[in-house]
């Protein structure tokens, strides 16, 4: 399903260079990264907000002051890049040279665990599947489309002047099954049968089963 879709991405590449901005290209890279981190889909996405607003940390949680209407997903500031060395890569700089990233260190904020902002780091990895490469890329969505630093990242362009508008999980749903019926073009592909249980959580489970296969604890896996 990730080639299928990665290969639709590359189509609309081919066609026009600014297609990095649009819907497609923004949900691969969060899926893309979702296959490393496990993290659920209101970190990077809206889940109740309304189209063109962001979810924020409301009254009700009882959070210390300076956490309230902060976007609940991530913003510019919980993704730091960093060279072989471990040395911080300032974003535009990374963006200008990406080949010295070597590493990508995520905060994850209000989370549903006993600890908020724990920080996790991934390696640059080899192949079409590699985190680096797909924080580089959410990152130079963002500062194209000139989203504030204290806006989720998770964006992507809503017409061609330019604007832009905030991912949503029922849209991930729409292009992971997208890319269902481009992986399996047989309708009787168990898949295709089933093509209604693939939703914006399914990506999480997926990751949750193969850092579960490499040892990590049940509880690293609930951020």
């Amino acid at each position: 399903m990730f080639q299928a879709l990665a290969s639709l991405v590359k189509e609309q590449l081919a066609l026009s260079k600014s297609a990095h901005l649009n819907l497609l290209h923004s949900v691969f890279d969060w899926i893309h990264l979702g296959v490393f981190m496990g993290s659920r889909s209101g970190k990077y996405a809206q889940i109740t907000a309304q189209k063109g607003s962001f979810a924020k940390v409301s009254d009700s949680w009882a959070a210390p002051t300076k956490w309230q209407n902060q976007p609940l997903a991530f913003i510019l500031s919980d993704f730091t890049l960093l060279d072989k060395h471990l040395c911080v890569i300032p974003p535009l700089k990374a963006l200008q040279n990406p080949k010295h990233c070597s590493w990508i260190q995520i905060r994850y904020h209000f989370d549903k665990s006993a600890t908020n902002f724990s920080l996790w780091r991934y390696r640059r990895g080899k192949g079409f599947l590699c985190p680096v490469h797909a924080a580089l890329s959410i990152i130079q969505r963002a500062t194209t489309l000139q989203v504030p630093s204290n806006e989720p990242l998770g964006v992507y362009r809503s017409n061609p002047s330019g604007s832009y508008t905030y991912l949503r999980s029922l849209e991930i749903i729409t292009v992971m099954q997208t890319a269902v019926q481009a992986a399996h073009p047989d309708p009787h592909h168990y898949y295709r049968i089933n093509i209604k249980a693939i939703v914006a959580h399914s990506n999480r489970i997926s990751a949750a089963v193969a850092l579960f296969s490499m040892k990590l604890s049940c509880k690293d896996l609930s951020l």
